[in-house]
C-alpha cells in the first residue's frame, strides 16, 4: 500500500493529498501496533489488517472509479507487503 501512494507508476499521482495522508497515517498506526504487539495472536493481526483495509480500500476504490479502472492491477497481497 505504501508503494501505491508513493509510486507514480501506480496510483500516487491519482490519489488526493488528504487521502494519501489518511493512508499513510493508517499504515503508521498499524506498524506501531505490530511493533508493540509482536506476541499478539493471529486473530488480533487479522483484526488490525481488516481495520487497515477498511481505511485504504474505499480510497483506492474511489480512485479507480475516477480513472475508469485504470492503474495498478495487483492484488491485495502486494498492497500490504510493507506492513
Amino acid at each position: 500500500m505504501r508503494n501505491t501512494i508513493e509510486d507514480k507508476e501506480k496510483l500516487a499521482d491519482k490519489i488526493d493529498e488528504d487521502d494519501k495522508k489518511t493512508i499513510s497515517d493508517a499504515l503508521k498506526e498499524a506498524q506501531e501496533w505490530i511493533t508493540s504487539n509482536d506476541e499478539a495472536d493471529k486473530d488480533d493481526f487479522e483484526k488490525h489488517l481488516k481495520e487497515l483495509q477498511g481505511v485504504c480500500d474505499p480510497i483506492i476504490a474511489k480512485v479507480y472509479q475516477k480513472t475508469g479502472g485504470q492503474g495498478e492491477t495487483g492484488g491485495h497481497e502486494e498492497d500490504h507487503e510493507d506492513l
